[in-house]
């Protein structure tokens, strides 16, 4: 049997457009929308939707469907320039203390994120710090610039900073994490 093709009602709505990094993890950053349902219709889910960024074809994927005043968040893609890199600036291990003795890890990390589009970009950068479980592990750490949430998606550890990033600009993040934990203890 020939496949049917329907061409349906075009439905136009106004996304939050940003870009998802995460240095580490990836090297470029993801195109992404963020958009709500304000049609007053449910959208079907369909095994096959095609993705367009300013007319160009970028792809398909299926498409889970969306009630009515419910929000999504879809992927276009990565873009080209928005390039980023996370770097270990220092990492110590060591013993500290006089009379009472406890063991300490310090690290430090980086993430750059360089614009080289003509474009200015909003930019969300994921990161991640351990956390602590037991009482005597002891977990501190500190960003420049401060993250714009900690714990999203109520996952503990992970954060996001929130950063406008200038066409042609690098941006930097800092991240300093210091775990301690008493002597005779293992930290695993």
């Amino acid at each position: 049997a020939d496949f049917l093709l329907l061409e349906l009602d075009r439905l136009d709505f106004q996304p939050e457009v940003v870009a998802w990094a995460s240095p580490g993890r990836e090297e470029a950053a993801y195109l992404m929308a963020s958009f709500t349902n304000t049609s007053g219709e449910e959208l079907l889910e369909s095994e096959r939707v095609s993705r367009f960024v300013d007319g160009v074809f970028v792809g398909g994927e299926t498409f889970e469907g969306l009630v009515s005043g419910d929000e999504s968040e879809i992927g276009f893609g990565e873009i080209d320039g928005l390039q980023l890199t996370r770097s270990v600036l220092s990492s110590n291990e060591g013993e500290r203390g006089v009379l009472s003795r406890s063991n300490e890890r310090a690290t430090s990390t980086e993430m750059e994120i360089r614009n080289l589009t003509d474009k200015d970009w909003p930019v969300r950068v994921w990161g991640r710090v351990a956390y602590s479980e037991q009482e005597d592990l002891q977990i501190t750490w500190q960003a420049n610039p401060p993250v714009s949430e900690e714990n999203v998606g109520k996952r503990r550890g992970i954060l996001a900073w929130d950063i406008d990033v200038a066409a042609g600009e690098t941006r930097l993040i800092r991240l300093d994490t210091r775990i301690a934990w008493p002597e005779g203890m293992e930290l695993r």
